[in-house]
């Protein structure tokens, strides 16, 4: 039997005796949607009968779990408000048309405001902040009120904005009669501070340019009589980011359907057109969103999905991507992230909107586009170190974990696409490529299913995306064991990624490049487009820019270290197996070759592991891996003492270096003159000018 609530879906198999859960299942229902200052920021809403979520977008666990949440005490449909100025109060509507304010470092929920007699509320009252002084909040009853000492205490600043003839109310409304009218939207413009625009639900529009002293009727003609009940009201007003004089107007009903009505004003109210152009007739829209960075880009949220407009509103496309379908209650635009709360679906995120800012003409009519990257933060995706949380542990989704990269591709190229990384002395960092390229692994100790798929250039038609995880290509690395054996399979130990579908396969990874200018080069046939990329400090981590170019630095000091010694491990290794076929030819009565020969592999077998007071390329480069590993696992200047033992293997590196460049130029020509002489075949000479840990 399955049974189907507002929390989701559970199911029973013995006749109701025992029930599956639901905490397993991303069916929340949602009102609204908002964001606070910190970062990472949290994500808040309310959803119906199953209480309030504030929810990190960004988690340190490399995935967001349940750790990652806790609940702000907001009532359901509530507006949530996160104080700017102090990022530990959290504002939002409680039972009974009350305000109540969290305070997240002693966990105690205040109640701050009571209607008592004398005001009212539709539904739940919108609560927002002055987008200019952080102290004043406003409440919308059938009054605006505000507040700039913290709730203790509130001041009217308009008139009964509903134009309800007040009269007495019974006490108890029978089941389904209309409520009273009160305002049902408020928005404070970003560019006037003493401009505020309010809605009703009772469908009016209000607008005041003076803080509250005076109010203006701005209603769009053709709405009803604001005495007339209906089931559509003003559920959002969008004041504008770039315009003062332009607002967006949803009007749309919060149970019931309406045919989309959403309406533009460019002149403070005076006249109003209707723009609805691309949305389907059957389709109600219930938010509209500006996006702050660019003039003209517009975003809905309708029963279905997400739309978007590039030319104010005169034209609409849908734009859900990999939203689930499910009605869209809000929007809000965070940084370069726009932030979507569903009423089914839970919340969502997506991912840097540089590109659709960035979109235009140009673009469409190009072969290839490389758009300009925003500023990447290099933030730790995954610093969870305990044992790996289990495939089907619920978790919403990281962002990527990296600079994201958009490029626009008119057609499929008909050759290798490629990108490149450089840094600011040109030099090369990381590559992608269109082309799999063939890449043969060792057999790991873990499922496939924990492992990343392959980073591979897109070629479809439209905008992609490549994500670069700040990282050089990873260090050429011997297999060895947690124990310091050396192993035909891959260990992994570290618990570094350790998501499933998101762990690397080469382990231990490539340096992080630090923070700093690069440039982006995308390659198409005989086109090469460029765009400069930076890379900022996380803003929660004190080490300075010279710290962590310290820590850069001894990185690819190990990073080159590592290939120095695997190369020189496999040409060791191959003079080994020579040599050993080699004593296998030797004439028996030849005592004097035999016992350079026998000296020779003591040597060769020194080079492969050595002893610990002088390791071979084998033990450096499993103690370089190690290294490379434990000095990056923070963005810390190195210690001294992980300095010094970093010196130590680059050191033991240079010294096995040179016992092996001996044997090469002195030991193995030496026998090879003995084998001439007993008419046998040389031994191979190899070129050893490896660097060890040196530029």
């Amino acid at each position: 039997m399955l049974l189907g609530v507002d929390q989701g879906a559970i199911i029973t198999v013995d006749g109701g005796n025992t029930w599956s859960s639901w905490y397993n299942q991303p069916t929340g229902q949602f009102y609204h949607v908002s964001t606070d200052n910190v970062f990472p920021y949290h994500v808040y809403a309310a959803q119906q009968d199953s209480g309030s979520v504030a929810v990190l977008s960004r988690s340190d666990y490399g995935e967001i779990l349940q750790q990652d949440w806790y609940s702000p005490g907001a009532f359901e449909a509530a507006f949530i408000s996160p104080d700017p100025a102090h990022p530990n109060l959290i504002y939002s509507n409680g039972w009974y048309s009350s305000v109540v304010r969290l305070d997240t470092n002693t966990g105690q929920l205040a109640t701050v405001f009571e209607k008592g007699q004398k005001y009212r509320a539709a539904g739940m009252a919108p609560l927002v902040f002055s987008t200019h002084d952080p102290s004043t909040l406003y409440l919308g009853m059938q009054h605006v009120l505000k507040t700039h000492d913290g709730a203790k205490t509130w001041q009217e600043i308009s008139p009964d904005l509903t134009a309800h003839a007040e009269k007495e109310e019974a006490e108890d409304l029978e089941p389904g009669a209309p409520k009273p009218p009160s305002i049902s939207a408020l928005s404070p413009s970003p560019l006037a501070a003493a401009e505020l625009w309010a809605g009703t639900s009772n469908r009016l529009v209000y607008l005041t340019l003076d803080s509250g002293s005076t109010w203006k009727n701005v209603t769009p003609p053709g709405l009803g009589s604001p005495n007339e009940w209906q089931p559509n009201e003003v559920l959002y007003v969008e004041a504008s980011h770039h315009d003062p004089a332009v607002a967006f107007l949803t009007i749309g009903a919060s149970r019931d359907f309406t045919p989309p009505n959403v309406l533009r004003t460019r002149d403070y109210g005076q006249s109003w057109q209707k723009i609805v152009n691309g949305f389907p007739l059957d389709e109600m829209v219930r938010v509209v969103r500006e996006d702050p960075k660019r003039k003209g880009l517009l975003y809905a949220g309708t029963d279905t999905g997400v739309f978007i407009s590039w030319d104010e509103g005169d034209h609409w496309q849908p734009f859900s991507l990999n939203l689930p379908a499910s009605p869209v209650t809000d929007l809000t635009v965070h940084g370069n992230d726009l932030a979507i709360s569903t009423y089914g679906r839970g919340l969502w995120i997506l991912d840097d909107v540089t590109p659709l800012r960035e979109f235009k003409p140009e673009v469409a009519a190009a072969d290839v586009y490389l758009f300009p990257p925003a500023t990447a933060m290099r933030v730790r995706w995954q610093n969870y170190q305990d044992t790996p949380y289990p495939i089907e542990t619920p978790a919403g989704e990281n962002p990527p974990d990296g600079a994201i990269v958009d490029y626009f591709l008119k057609a499929k190229p008909a050759s290798e696409l490629t990108l490149t990384i450089y840094d600011e002395k040109n030099s090369e960092v990381a590559t992608f490529s269109s082309q799999r390229k063939p890449e043969q692994y060792m057999p790991a100790n873990v499922p496939d299913y924990w492992f990343a798929p392959p980073a591979i250039l897109s070629t479809t038609p439209g905008v992609n995306r490549i994500v670069w995880d700040f990282r050089y290509p990873p260090p050429a690395t011997l297999p060895y064991s947690y124990y310091g054996q050396p192993l035909e399979y891959a260990e992994y130990t570290f618990a570094d990624h350790a998501v499933p579908g998101h762990t690397p396969r080469p382990q231990p990874r490539g340096p992080l490049a630090p923070p700093g200018k690069y440039t982006v080069v995308l390659r198409s046939g005989e086109q090469e487009l460029r765009q400069p990329l930076t890379i900022g400090i996380d803003p929660r981590v004190p080490a300075s820019a010279i710290d962590l170019q310290e820590q850069g630095n001894l990185a690819l000091a190990l990073w080159r270290g590592m290939k120095s010694s695997h190369d020189s491990f496999l040409q060791v290794l191959e003079l080994s197996k020579a040599l050993t076929e080699a004593q296998k030819s030797l004439p028996s009565g030849n005592r004097q070759l035999k016992d350079v020969t026998d000296q020779l592999a003591k040597q060769i077998a020194t080079l492969e592991k050595g002893p610990k007071s002088t390791p071979g390329f084998g033990s450096v480069n499993r103690d370089m891996g190690r290294l490379i590993y434990s000095l990056e696992t923070a963005d810390l200047g190195p210690t001294e003492a992980v300095r010094s033992a970093i010196e130590q293997s680059c050191s033991q590196l240079e010294h096995a270096l040179l016992s092996w460049e001996q044997l090469n130029a002195k030991d193995l020509p030496a026998l090879n003159a003995m084998l001439a002489a007993a008419k046998l075949l040389p031994m191979p000479l190899v070129n050893t000018r490896a660097k060890g840990c040196k530029e």
